[in-house]
């Protein structure tokens, strides 16, 4: 081979590789799983209540993976201002009402109306 074509070949293959990484970590953004919509679904419809350190709230949260982000929760050993009325965690608050002990994707989904 030629050495402009090996250029060629060598800067096509790394435009080709820069453009694969790039649309494989923008991809999950734009399009959602199923149980990501789900998840962001409850974060927007919910407050759980957690404790650093509890390992309860380690479990509860653990269900989640990669998808804490889209929770809103508040940590009561950093912010117990937030956590005035609840006795435990981890505690959701759900359309007013509080729901104590670890919940599982699916209890919240009904919960929430997710």
């Amino acid at each position: 081979m030629k050495p402009k074509t090996k250029l060629r070949v060598l800067v096509g293959a790394i435009i080709f590789l820069f453009l694969f990484v790039l649309v494989s970590s923008l991809w999950p953004k734009f399009f959602p799983s199923d149980e990501e919509k789900v998840i962001k679904c409850i974060g927007e419809n919910s407050v759980l209540y957690v404790q650093f350190g509890s390992s309860y709230s380690k479990t509860q949260e653990d269900l989640f993976k990669g998808n804490l982000e889209l929770l809103n929760i508040a940590d009561c050993f950093y912010e117990p201002e937030k956590c005035v009325g609840v006795s435990g965690t981890p505690t959701w608050r759900i359309k007013g009402n509080l729901f104590t002990g670890i919940k599982s994707i699916e209890e919240l989904k009904n919960l929430t109306g997710c």
